[in-house]
């Protein structure tokens, strides 16, 4: 009897390791390797029913993997039995649609969110893969129509979501994003859906063994090839980089554990400038060509041997990056950052110019503008680049019957934030008011890709186009306005 429990407990211990890789597969997102394990395997029958659940819930299947997992009693360092359950409840009010690999799911509310995607996703998807060299055959984006199930689905903190303004995951083998209808302004989300994809992406090449922060460098990088466009350090960036010399760097250490875990928005922004510039050296050094192997070979050899391998000493890297950004000469000029508003607002100011702005708006509410414009220049002295204030020096010059003057300072802004929604709303404004209507169609159409719900917006559109002689534009925007 001895003997035979002794047996017992040597072929537990095989099972159960193998169950744990598995698991761990799973979790690295090496799903087909983990599927074949779980076939091969002599494995428990509660073990194999907890590891298809798992499986299943990656695949977006939440119902069948509840099914599997609830009556299962295997523990792990996540609850997975009330995840699948609460999200299988979750997704009976999604829609789903195919767009090119991605099984897109949204509530009806969102629904224009997928007229918008539909056009972009085989370009994301080719850009992306073509890059990295892997190609995906079914990805799961998921729009989630409220922060509480966002919060869920994506297992953050409301505290995290304030804080660090995440609205976007890659997790749990799936991409998911907040609507951009919860916020006035809404956000680049495509970019974010290119950005998440390519976190999906290198979480399939690497099997995770790779640090976040060259994870989110990678990410922050290349979100914008699906555009056509190179990756560059932005005057934006050098912009951040500047200020960030002054206030300080944020260690890679203190977001080891992901963006959402900085303290503040502004933390993050200097995060993703910082590591942006960390890829951007890479390449600068080592040419683009090897980040695809270097991925590759991060599977097989690990980050550190992967990285000297294809580049140089990590190590003597890191330093030279170091003191690479100590050593910057780049000038703070205050270029708009792109942050996260949950609702309107017009203290978008940092605390040195705050003042000017503040009394430059008082004025201008009592109808003195020359006054009012004196304030407003003072603060661009100071941020000669910020978009918001040439804005405001704009809408001025306009209640003073300047209009050559105000587009002088539209132009300025949109050079400066070509993608700001304030930016470009405005200036459309101005324009569709002045009857320049062919100028005016593609800065709202910039503006209402980052806001698709945007009411106004497809009001402006619609009649310029119209004005225009453009049917099918017209036809265009009328249908996704009939949808909202």
């Amino acid at each position: 009897m001895i003997r035979f429990f002794f047996i017992f407990l040597f072929l537990s211990c095989f099972l159960y390791a193998d169950f744990s890789q598995i698991y761990r597969d799973i979790l690295n997102y090496q799903f087909e390797k983990a599927a074949d394990e779980i076939s091969e395997q002599n494995l428990f029958p509660a073990q194999k029913n907890f590891l298809e659940s798992l499986l299943l819930g990656y695949r977006g299947n939440y119902a069948e993997a509840y099914k599997r997992i609830k009556d299962t009693d295997i523990k792990t360092d996540f609850d997975w039995k009330n995840y699948f359950k609460k999200m299988a409840e979750i997704s009976l009010n999604f829609i789903e649609k195919k767009s090119g690999i991605f099984t897109v799911r949204f509530y009806s509310q969102d629904k224009v969110m997928f007229l918008f995607f539909d056009e972009i996703s085989n370009k994301i998807s080719s850009e992306v893969s073509n890059f990295f060299r892997i190609k995906e055959k079914n990805v799961i984006f998921e729009i989630y129509p409220d922060k509480e199930k966002f919060l869920f689905a994506s297992t953050l903190s409301e505290e995290e979501l304030n804080r660090s303004g995440t609205v976007a995951i890659a997790k749990f083998g799936r991409l998911m994003i907040l609507s951009p209808r919860l916020l006035p302004y809404g956000y680049n989300w495509q970019n974010t859906v290119c950005h998440e994809f390519i976190h999906h992406i290198i979480a399939r090449k690497t099997a995770l063994n790779i640090p976040l922060f060259l994870n989110e460098g990678l990410a922050k990088t290349f979100e914008i090839i699906w555009r056509g466009e190179k990756p560059q350090l932005s005057e934006k960036t050098k912009d951040i980089l500047a200020r960030a010399k002054k206030e300080g760097f944020i260690s890679f250490e203190k977001f080891k554990r992901g963006m959402p875990s900085l303290s503040s928005q502004d933390e993050v922004s200097r995060a993703f400038a910082e590591v942006n510039f960390f890829v951007l050296k890479l390449i600068e050094e080592f040419g683009m060509n090897k980040i695809s192997r270097f991925l590759e070979d991060c599977k097989v050899y690990g980050f550190l041997k992967s990285f000297n391998k294809n580049f140089i000493n990590f190590k003597n890297f890191l330093k030279d990056f170091w003191n690479l950004l100590e050593n910057n000469n780049w000038q703070y000029r205050g270029f708009v950052e792109d942050f996260i508003y949950w609702k309107k607002t017009d203290t978008f100011f940092p605390y040195s110019i705050s003042d000017y702005i503040r009394l430059g708006d008082r004025l201008r509410m009592r109808q003195k503008f020359s006054l009012a414009l004196i304030q407003y220049k003072k603060a661009l002295e100071k941020e000669p680049e910020n978009s918001l204030i040439h804005i405001k020096i704009a809408k001025t010059f306009l209640k003073l019957g300047k209009k050559m003057e105000a587009n002088e300072h539209f132009q300025k802004a949109l050079k400066n934030a070509p993608q700001n929604f304030i930016v470009l709303t405005n200036y459309a404004d101005f324009l569709f008011m002045e009857g320049r209507f062919k100028e005016c169609i593609p800065l709202m159409e910039k503006a209402i890709q980052k806001n698709p719900f945007f009411r106004k917006g497809y009001r402006i559109l619609i009649e310029s186009a119209r004005k225009t002689g453009h049917k099918k534009l017209k036809e265009k925007y009328q249908k996704i306005f009939s949808e909202l």
